[in-house]
């Protein structure tokens, strides 16, 4: 059975209906006391302007009176007549003043002129003692300063009054140095406020029943004068309208009506706005889901990722740990597969990572190919970081299919922890970003913490990075060395390396190690390396049989337009192309075999030479190198630095120029430092050879006047 019954349903409705009545009633009794209060207020505010309208002008008549010549050379002079005439004549008429008192003047007497009697002074301190004290009190002190009078109000059998006092000055600056507050007379400015003003001031102010009186009158409005020292000296009482009460009285069997109909229309206008308030919650609940969702993934985005670290950075004091991760070679993914097999990359690793999420874990899509891993309320960060580095390390190696293509995935990390320290989620990020690109650039690109020399390191690539981009626009910072390649056979030279070398007028000397890295990860291995192939072909244009190899970036391969402006520099100059060769380290070759390839044949199309440099250090094949036409093979110092300790070293040597001339390649090697290393290497058939037993890296003009003349360092 429902426990709701027409019985129990009717009195809730009744129930209902009595509380909105007591509601509305309430509401509407308060709004009529409001309405009446605010009339009070409105017409308190009214004669509080309307007295102070009166002090501002009889303010004014004063000060403009007594900053007067003539007032008071007629006091200083006591000519009586005068002055009457010049000012105290003003009072006969009462219409801003109706009485004139000066202090301190015509024979040091108080002198008074009154409203019907104006043309006759009373010349008696008595009358102005009590106002006098009161005058000399409020001015104690005071210096005689032009427009310097004040107003205040007196009550008592006199009358309502209303004063303006200032001392009597001339305009003069001279004369109204040497006035002194002994000397100077004192002119009291009064207006009587009488039952007829009050009068007047009802009809401008439309109040009723306006009176005066020494207290307060029981149920009328009242506004409260102030005298000279703050104490209140009458009231001014009206009667004010209510029109709130009013209203109430016109309203109330209209409100009664409205109250009956408007509670069975609210009753359904209740119900529809129940359902569709909870469609409105569904959606914004919904629409706040969707802001922080990853549209392509379906996981946390980096709005959530936000929220949520700055929430547990600052809530908790347990440590946090932040995982940031950048897949790698995932442009090239993109570049060689499409994007929506790219994306399909992304979907795949959110869906493994998705796998580490659990109550104190966050996994967000930070956008591109950028993930981060928010551990928070950890007992010990970096152990539990640790953990999910393995976890992260498990998930991503494993192969990724997509469309019949198998993916080996792997990532750069970097991890900040926040061990019981609230910084801020954006320093916590910022860190994380750093050890990141530190591990990108890492060799074997492991996971690396953060910590103070990690960000030290990145703060002096900034001002490299930084220097570098002035000395691109001021390119005599750069310069070129060359180191000479001589014939194993003959000994003598028969071409050079040319080597960048930059010396910074900021931070020094910087190896070409350092500001070639940073350049190629800034962006500003193009243009850097058009400089410094500019700086090559303008100092061999003065040597038609030097012969250099020039060094190429993996980035400056990767643009199409590089080839085409090299060929634009080289006929600059009108230098044969067969004198420039491009030197190609072996991970350029693996990292993308095809492009390789292209950018090869275009090399020889044009005319250049081109040489595999660093060989045997990376991913040497055989196989590749039948299918890259390769006019050398430069052998990696390493092989013979360690040769010295590993036999094994000396017979890849011996087997790689073996594979390089049977391919018809001539071979370099490099690092030759004493003569028995060239020895050696002579005896496996190496063909050039480049080190310090022959030369270091040396200027043009160094290089044309020690090698191009007939030289010859033959090895027995």
């Amino acid at each position: 059975m429902s426990m709701y019954t027409p019985r129990k349903m009717t009195l809730m409705s009744l129930l209902s209906v009595i509380i909105f009545l007591a509601v509305v009633g309430s509401g509407v009794v308060m709004f009529s006391s409001e309405l009446d209060r605010r009339v009070v207020d409105d017409s308190t505010q009214l004669v509080s302007r309307y007295l102070n309208s009166q002090r501002e002008m009889l303010s004014a008549l004063s000060d403009d009176y007594n900053n007067w010549d003539v007032a008071y050379d007629n006091i200083r002079d006591g000519d009586m007549d005068s002055f009457y005439e010049n000012y105290a004549s003003g009072a006969e008429g009462g219409d801003v003043f109706t009485e004139l008192h000066i202090l301190n003047a015509f024979n040091h007497r108080s002198t008074s002129w009154t409203q019907g009697s104006a043309d006759v002074p009373v010349y008696d301190d008595s009358y102005t003692a009590g106002l006098a004290r009161t005058v000399r009190t409020m001015m104690a002190g005071r210096p005689i300063m032009p427009q310097t009078s004040f107003q205040f109000y007196t009550f008592d059998e006199g009358g309502f009054k209303l004063h303006a006092a200032s001392y009597v000055m001339p305009t003069d600056p001279i004369r109204l140095r040497t006035l002194t507050t002994t000397d100077a007379s004192v002119a009291i400015m009064t207006r009587v406020i009488d039952q007829d003003a009050l009068t007047k001031m009802g009809r401008d102010l439309l109040l009723t029943q306006v009176t005066l009186s020494a207290a307060p009158i029981a149920d009328r409005s009242y506004f409260a004068v102030l005298g000279p020292d703050g104490a209140v000296v009458a009231y001014v009482n009206w009667i004010s309208a209510q029109p709130g009460s009013e209203l109430v009285r016109w309203m109330l069997p209209w409100l009664l009506l409205v109250s009956l109909v408007f509670v069975a229309v609210s009753s359904a206008i209740a119900i529809v706005a129940h359902r569709n308030a909870t469609m409105l919650l569904a959606r914004e609940e919904s629409a706040n889901r969707a802001a922080r969702t990853d549209s392509l993934t379906g996981i946390a985005n980096r709005m959530a990722f936000n929220e949520g670290l700055k929430n547990q950075s600052t809530a908790l004091r347990n440590s946090v740990a932040l995982i940031y991760l950048d897949l790698n070679n995932f442009k090239k993914i993109n570049d060689t597969f499409g994007h929506e097999v790219g994306d399909a990359v992304v979907i795949g690793v959110s869906a493994r990572l998705s796998e580490l999420s659990k109550n104190n874990t966050l996994v967000a899509r930070m956008g591109g190919d950028e993930f981060s891993v928010v551990i928070t309320n950890c007992a010990d960060a970096k152990a539990e970081a640790s953990a999910v580095l393995l976890q992260i390390e498990a998930l991503l190696e494993q192969p990724l299919i997509i469309n019949q293509n198998s993916f080996n995935l792997s990532a750069a990390i970097g991890v900040a922890i926040n061990d019981n320290i609230v910084q801020e989620p954006s320093e916590m990020l910022r860190r994380a970003d750093v050890a990141m690109y530190h591990a990108k650039r890492s060799s074997d690109q492991s996971a690396q913490f953060y910590d103070d020399g990690i960000d030290q390191t990145a703060k002096e690539d900034f001002l490299i990075e930084r220097a570098l981009r002035a000395s691109i626009e001021m390119p005599d910072e750069l310069d070129i060395l060359f180191q000479p390649m001589v014939s194993a056979r003959t000994g003598q030279f028969v071409k050079a390396e040319a080597l960048a070398r930059w010396h910074s007028k900021t931070i020094g000397h910087v190896s070409p190690e350092i500001f070639i890295t940073i350049a190629e990860r800034s962006g500003l291995i193009g243009e850097l390396g058009q400089i410094l192939f500019e700086k090559i072909c303008s100092r061999i244009v003065e040597y038609p049989d030097l012969h250099v190899s020039v060094n190429v970036s993996p980035i400056q391969l990767q643009d199409d337009a590089y080839l085409l402006d090299m060929n634009r520099i080289v006929a600059k100059y009108d230098i044969a192309p067969s004198r420039i060769e491009f030197e190609l380290t072996e991970g350029i070759i693996v990292e993308n075999r095809q492009l390789a390839a292209v950018r090869l044949k275009l090399m020889h199309d044009m005319g250049f030479k081109t040489s595999l440099d660093d060989f045997g250090t990376g991913f040497s094949s055989i196989g590749y190198l039948r299918h890259m036409p390769f006019d050398t093979l430069k052998i990696d110092r390493s092989f013979l630095l360690e040769g010295a300790s590993e036999p094994k070293c000396l017979q890849l040597i011996k087997s790689m120029i073996i594979v390089g001339q049977s391919m018809g390649q001539s071979v370099v090697c490099e690092g030759i430092e004493t003569e028995a290393q060239a020895k050696l290497v002579k005896s496996f058939g190496c063909d050039l050879f480049q080190g310090y037993l022959f030369d270091k890296p040396i200027p043009i003009e160094v290089l044309a006047q020690k090698y191009l003349k007939n030289y010859s360092h033959k090895v027995a």
